[in-house]
């Protein structure tokens, strides 16, 4: 069972990888991450009494968000689980034999046992993430449900007790508690320690909290977490070949062991031997703190529009008119560097229709980006933008227009909807200012985030996506 799960974690982790190849746009995530509160071996006994304990965890983490809101996590973690069990006025008896050979009846009184249990588990995860849209104030809500697969590395016992041991012999009649030479008398505080073997389990595991963008490549979530066994991890044993748990020692009587109440069986009476608990269940339920660096793999700029460059020593010119025109256009506008500049012939400066050439309407309706998160006016990156957008159309003075604001992700729907409206309102302002007639634009309106340009996984992203768009009528 424990090759076929690692198989499938093996696997798992792989075909994300690779299927990081096939999507244009994710995010990788790897973290270091603990987390601590009630982590217990839960059980059930039939005498005496189990109490909870606290423990934690600590790993390593690897999340791949296949979509802005969703994710698959895994890893490994170092998992401690503790209990402890007290009991008092326990009364054993069972038949062995002394020294000599000789058979008696053993018996003791069992006080003041207090019990500590200790496991530690490696533990792998599996799961399905799905985070919130990020807020201006870069915070995110996360939830995540899935299962672990936890593999027990180590358990032990300690325990104290106070023992008054005595031995009946049925063929003299005689009761015998003072011979400590023979194991009978009172031994308080006797002490002893040992090994627990655990089998491997699932859990069945949940976790939520608040993410927080610590910069573009860090976050730190804060939340809590579940984690619920699924199986009973102890050993399969029959209770008649359980040891007792005050074990006499034939060999030196005065060295008797004490074992734990989860591998051991008591007897009462003369009846059947009875098994302290049969079952053990792992839970864990605490505050977890991840600290995360995230690297967008998309490859970068596949959606965003190619930008041309019209060569200064080039005449911009109507693809329509004369050949012999002799009139010379304005100094050509350069829009930003590419590797592939589109060179368009002279235009004249006035054409009286408005058949566009198709190279300048790609021009003209170029992004208008890099705006800061909130700005609406237009700076002066915008402003040598829309100036080289003006030129063009005062070419074409019958040429209509749309002007349509957007945003990136950050903020509320109603925040998102009035900063996009007031990119366009600033720019439609300019344009008027710089000879466009308003006649030409039919209207302005706000896109919000619903048209993004690229993944809004960073900052150089985010300004890509928060632009100004002029689309020609």
């Amino acid at each position: 069972m424990k090759r076929q799960f690692t198989t499938i974690i093996v696997i798992t982790m792989f075909s994300l990888l690779i299927s990081g190849r096939l999507f244009a746009q994710h995010l990788h995530e790897l973290s270091v991450y603990g987390g601590g509160g009630l982590s217990t071996l839960a059980y059930k006994v039939t005498d005496g009494q189990q109490k909870h304990g606290l423990g934690g965890h600590f790993g390593l983490g690897y999340h791949f968000f296949f979509a802005p809101k969703w994710g698959i996590g895994t890893g490994g973690e170092l998992a401690f689980y503790n209990a402890r069990y007290n009991l008092n006025n326990l009364n054993i008896n069972y038949m062995t034999t002394d020294m000599n050979g000789d058979p008696f009846d053993f018996r003791s009184t069992v006080n003041s046992y207090k019990e500590k249990q200790h496991a530690m588990l490696l533990q792998i995860p599996l799961m399905l993430y799905h985070q919130s849209k990020q807020t201006d104030s870069k915070l995110q809500y996360y939830g995540a449900v899935g299962g672990k697969y936890g593999i027990s590395m180590n358990g032990k016992y300690s325990n104290t007790a106070s023992l008054s041991n005595a031995g009946y012999y049925a063929y003299e009649d005689a009761l015998y508690d003072t011979q400590e030479f023979m194991g009978f008398g009172y031994f308080p505080g006797r002490k002893a320690n040992g090994g627990l073997d655990f089998k491997s389990l699932f859990f069945l595991s949940a976790e939520a909290g608040v993410k927080w963008r610590l910069n573009e490549s860090w976050s730190l979530y804060t939340g809590v977490y579940v984690d619920y066994g699924l199986n009973n991890i102890m050993e399969k044993q029959n209770v008649m070949s359980m040891p007792s748990l005050v074990a006499y020692n034939r060999t030196n009587p005065t060295e008797f062991g004490v074992n734990s109440i989860v591998q051991s069986q008591y007897t009462q009476g003369g009846g059947v031997p009875q098994a302290f608990t049969d079952k053990i269940t792992p839970i864990a339920v605490g505050i977890k703190l991840r600290l995360a660096f995230g690297k967008d793999c998309g490859r970068k700029g596949e959606a965003q529009p190619v930008q041309k460059v019209a060569p200064k020593t080039d005449k911009l010119v109507d693809e329509k008119a004369p050949k012999d025109a002799e009139e010379e256009a304005p100094e050509p506008v350069v829009v930003e560097e590419t590797p592939e500049p589109v060179v368009i012939e002279e235009v004249p400066e006035v054409v009286e229709d408005n058949d566009i050439p198709e190279a300048v309407k790609r021009i003209i309706e170029q992004p208008i980006d890099n705006y800061a998160l909130n700005q609406t006016d237009v700076a002066d990156y915008q402003r040598e933008r829309l100036d080289e957008k003006i030129v063009l159309l005062q070419q074409y003075p019958k040429v209509q227009f749309y002007i349509y604001g957007h945003t990136c992700d950050l903020g509320t729907k109603e925040v998102n909807e009035r900063v996009g409206l007031g990119r366009a309102a600033q720019a439609k302002a300019y344009m008027i200012s710089k000879g466009i007639a308003e006649s030409r634009i039919l209207s302005i309106s706000s896109k919000r985030d619903t048209e993004p340009v690229v993944l809004n996984s960073n900052e150089e992203n985010r300004r890509k996506n928060r632009r100004v768009v002029i689309i020609l009528e």
